[in-house]
């Protein structure tokens, strides 16, 4: 069964003023309470008969909820009975529209359009309108608004796309702080590797491990061999240092074995 006229506008009334302003006159009292509506919701007082204008209230009634959880995600506010959503929906869905970046270019922020009109169908143009395009597709962006629920739906793809991109923003990021982890890993592998390498040397040579950074170890070694500072990478210089050990142990054990 529809909703009676009378009982829809109090529903409205109750959805947007949070009160409702039931009269005893009936249906003859229903324009005064249209008119705040409309000066509520939409900040101006339309003059199309009471059941559209009913009914663009209730559509305005059915997007406000998408509004306020857009308002919430996009806008991070936080409504409560204590603080209730303020202002008309229209310059809410601006506001809105402006935080998702819709209309807004910024190659073409200051782009005008300027196209003839013709109202009334005879071919003729009617009016000259001119305004600022900034989707650049040569249209004034204020004919192409469309009604509230189309502004309110190209705010919910808006808000998925402006999802979808954050979401592969932080799967890229975290895919770098993995590459991250692991190279540190790696590097950290590979020092411990060349720090075992320098550890065995020092115990052949010397006897004893020695302090101090990788690369002054690897130095003191080659010192106590080679009358000049090698060059080269650490692993060429670790390379060097272990054939020239095995060929000294090597010969040790030869002399051991002739003297016996």
């Amino acid at each position: 069964m529809a909703q009676l006229p009378g009982d829809l506008l109090n529903d409205i009334e109750l959805a947007f003023l949070g009160k409702c302003n039931e009269d005893k006159l009936g249906a003859t009292a229903w324009l005064p309470r249209i008119r705040e509506l409309e000066t509520v919701v939409f900040d101006q007082v339309y003059q199309d008969s009471i059941p559209t204008r009913l009914g663009e209230l209730d559509k305005a009634r059915d997007v406000c909820d998408v509004i306020i959880g857009l308002e919430k995600s996009v806008l991070n506010r936080r409504y409560n009975e204590m603080n209730p959503p303020s202002g008309n929906l229209v310059m809410r869905v601006q506001v809105l529209e402006d935080a998702l970046g819709i209309y807004t270019d910024e190659h073409n922020q200051h782009a005008k359009a300027t196209v003839a009109v013709d109202v009334d169908g005879d071919g003729e143009a009617d009016y000259i309108v001119s305004g600022v395009d900034k989707d650049g597709d040569g249209i004034p962006d204020a004919l192409q608004m469309g009604s509230l629920r189309d502004r309110v739906e190209r705010l919910e793809l808006a808000k998925m796309k402006r999802d979808e991109e954050e979401a592969r923003r932080l799967a890229y990021l975290e895919e770098e702080r993995r590459r991250a982890e692991e190279e540190e890993w790696r590097r950290k592998e590979e020092e411990m590797a060349i720090l075992r390498r320098i550890a065995v040397l020092e115990m052949t040579m010397t006897g004893a491990e020695q302090s101090g950074s990788l690369l002054d170890r690897l130095v003191y070694l080659e010192d106590l061999v080679f009358p000049t500072q090698k060059s080269g990478d650490v692993y060429s210089r670790l390379d060097v240092l272990e054939s020239l050990m095995g060929l000294v142990q090597n010969l040790n054990m030869s002399q051991g074995v002739d003297d016996a």
